[in-house]
């Protein structure tokens, strides 16, 4: 897969960031500084296969997660991003597009000035009020998490903000908007196969 395509991937996934935190400033006074943040490093992924298939280890954010072992594994430090691709996706080169299948990216940041705790104040905020499909809480490997969902340029997008410890993990799923159904149930059960500790 090309770099420009990982780098549209990236900065999605930035763009996810910003908008969290600007979601955040709706029940904070301060917006965290992104020159600070800190993204945890991909080589603190390490990978072990298996005939059960692959699990994914990240000891500084307590994090394992489990993927079939047809999946292949990416590391893209420019993102600081695990992507994991189920068989069947595939990227249209000449245009650096998600042409078909799901990507999932794993990513982590230290918690910075308060974000922790806008996060969860965003989180008890939504318990609180009927769920709108774009914005809602969910439940991985036992902690609470916001969960975002978006549609633009033809592809669905999800993210998960995970306040664990002192880092915030995200999870994230991109897929055509036609495949957003599979790409979703493969996104699920990629979920229930998470253990934070």
């Amino acid at each position: 897969m090309s770099k420009g395509f990982w780098f549209l991937f990236g900065a999605t996934f930035f763009v996810f960031v910003a908008l969290l935190v600007f979601s955040y400033n709706l029940v904070s006074e301060k917006v965290p500084d992104f020159e600070s943040m800190i993204f945890e490093p991909t080589e603190n992924f390490v990978v072990k296969e298996d005939k059960e298939g692959k699990t994914i280890f990240n000891a500084n954010l307590g994090l394992k997660c489990q993927i079939p072992s047809d999946w292949q594994i990416e590391k893209e430090p420019t993102t600081r991003t695990l992507l994991l691709l189920p068989p069947g996706t595939a990227v249209k080169k000449e245009e650096q597009n998600l042409k078909k299948g799901c990507l999932i990216g794993i990513n982590a940041q230290k918690a910075i000035a308060g974000q922790l705790n806008t996060l969860q104040k965003t989180i008890n905020s939504l318990k609180n009020i009927p769920q709108k499909s774009t914005l809602s809480v969910v439940l991985v490997g036992e902690i609470e998490a916001l969960r975002e969902e978006n549609i633009s340029f033809g592809l669905w997008q999800i993210q998960i903000s995970i306040p664990y410890k002192e880092n915030i993990i995200y999870l994230k799923a991109l897929s055509p908007e036609t495949e957003k159904n599979e790409c979703s149930k493969i996104f699920e059960e990629f979920l229930d196969t998470i253990t934070l500790n």
